[in-house]
């Protein structure tokens, strides 16, 4: 399938002046997710028009359905509140506002285009044998995409819509695309689901080190509010090691490097726990070990609570001995750098 590429530039043209920047920052695919369901359902004849509404307080904004397409001045408001708090040092207000609104428009963007959105994924849903043609791929990218968007809506069928999808599939794109879908859904019947795919997942690909990389991954990437106890209990499964490579990554790339919400959670507990990490890891993998500190020298960054968490788990590493040379000059290069905090 050939995507029509002006949908895209019609969408970017109008998300601009609502500072794509904060889009991009706060979501791992951010803007570009949703520029790219705009355009493949654009391709498939659809419409999407959500336009958001500014309430008074924070808990009031919501997306809403319009005629007359997205709303600049109502976007502006939104952001404000984040742009106002981050302007005046409270990056963690800031970071409160900005991650609401996302979850927000993406929520509500998905409840608006429910209908939509099915209708894609059963356009897009093929049951021919698999193959890899540009044709196939795009439909497959379709079906994922619109799935994230669905498992967001609150309609507990498109929970079924993904259970559906995994049991129907016979490749490895659809099976991770539900179950990722399901992993990171707050659905009341995601539970079950996610349960018996992570087994019928792990079942697949026990005897296969990529596809159980993924596992993890999935897993460590999509965990919630108890995200640190669901890393502690992955690195606990019999099929982790830490003298693995990929096996580690897997678990502490996809959730320093990708759960953002569960990696900076203003315990610190994220921070403790992959500093733990890297001075085990630093005894027999120094070069490894040291490439695993990336999420901890952005300290400067964050707000100042968080700064102090992240410098304080960087100095413990710091304070180890016989520390090797690779995470020496990492560590020492990152807390000799100066704040940025306001």
């Amino acid at each position: 399938m050939r995507l029509n590429k002006r949908p895209v530039r019609q969408w970017a043209g109008l998300l601009n002046p609502f500072k794509v920047r904060v889009f991009k920052l706060l979501s791992p695919m951010g803007c570009r997710s949703l520029l790219t369901a705009a355009a493949l359902m654009a391709s498939l004849g659809l419409s999407a028009t959500p336009v958001v509404a500014q309430g008074a307080a924070s808990s009031d904004r919501v997306l809403a359905s319009s005629s007359n397409g997205f709303n600049p001045s109502a976007v502006r408001s939104m952001i404000a509140r984040g742009d106002a708090a981050a302007a005046s040092g409270n990056l963690e207000t800031a970071r409160r506002e900005y991650d609401a609104a996302r979850k927000a428009a993406k929520s509500i963007v998905a409840d608006d285009l429910y209908d939509e959105l099915i209708g894609a994924v059963a356009a897009a849903r093929s049951e021919a044998p698999f193959e890899m043609t540009p044709s196939a791929v795009g439909r497959r990218a379709i079906v994922t995409i619109c799935l994230d968007y669905l498992l967001a809506s609150s309609h507990d069928n498109a929970v079924s819509l993904a259970e559906d999808i995994y049991r129907s599939a016979d490749n490895m794109t659809l099976w991770a695309g539900a179950l990722r879908s399901v992993v990171g859904c707050e659905l009341p019947s995601a539970k079950a689901a996610r349960d018996w795919m992570l087994a019928d997942f792990y079942t697949k690909g026990e005897k296969d080190a990529l596809v159980m990389d993924l596992w993890f991954s999935i897993q460590a990437a999509g965990a919630g509010s108890d995200a640190v106890d669901m890393v502690k209990a992955l690195m606990s499964h019999a099929d982790y090691t830490l003298e693995v490579p990929n096996r580690m990554r897997s678990v502490l790339g996809g959730f320093a490097g990708q759960n953002m919400a569960g990696f900076h959670e203003a315990s610190g507990d994220g921070y403790a726990l992959l500093a733990d990490t890297v001075i085990k890891l630093d005894q027999f993998n120094p070069q490894m070990a040291a490439r695993m500190l990336g999420p901890l020298t952005r300290w400067r960054k964050f707000d100042s609570s968080r700064q102090a968490l992240m410098r304080g788990a960087l100095e413990r590493i710091q304070s180890q001995d016989s520390l090797s040379t690779d995470v020496f000059e990492v560590v020492n290069k990152s807390l000799d750098a100066p704040s940025t905090e306001a």
